[in-house]
Order: C-alpha cells, then sequence, then structure tokens
C-alpha cells in the first residue's frame, strides 16, 4: 500500500469514528436530558451514560493512535 493510500485509509477510519463520537455524544445528551426530567429509571440511565461515556474515551483513544499516522500536506 502506497503512503497515499495509507493515509486515505486512516482519514476514512478517522472519518468513521469521529461520526461515531458524535452519534455517541447525541445519544448522551439525550439521556441526561431525560435523567433531568424524570427519576423514574434514574439508575438505568446513569448506568446507560456511563457505558456512552466510557465509550467515547475508547473511540476518541482510538482517533489519537489513528492521527499519529496522518500526514497532512
Amino acid at each position: 500500500m502506497s503512503g497515499k493510500q495509507m493515509n486515505s485509509s486512516y482519514i476514512d477510519q478517522y472519518k468513521t469514528i469521529s461520526s461515531r463520537i458524535l452519534e455517541l455524544q447525541k445519544q448522551l445528551d439525550l439521556l441526561q436530558n431525560n435523567l433531568s426530567q424524570s427519576y423514574d429509571d434514574e439508575n438505568f440511565t446513569i448506568g446507560a451514560a456511563a457505558k456512552l461515556k466510557l465509550e467515547i474515551q475508547q473511540q476518541q483513544l482510538l482517533l489519537d493512535k489513528i492521527s499519529k499516522h496522518l500526514n497532512f500536506e
């Protein structure tokens, strides 16, 4: 694989993960909004929010690793 192809592959991965992080953050916002409006499922909502935060952190770590391989020209 040439350098440009590898860079393109990393850019595609970067875009995919960035989109996933934005999606997760929207879900987290919704959960936090629901939590402030209703206490019926508080434990479930807190658990789900914690899970989303963890996945966001993991995705951000992947982005950091990928960005080290990107050469912006």
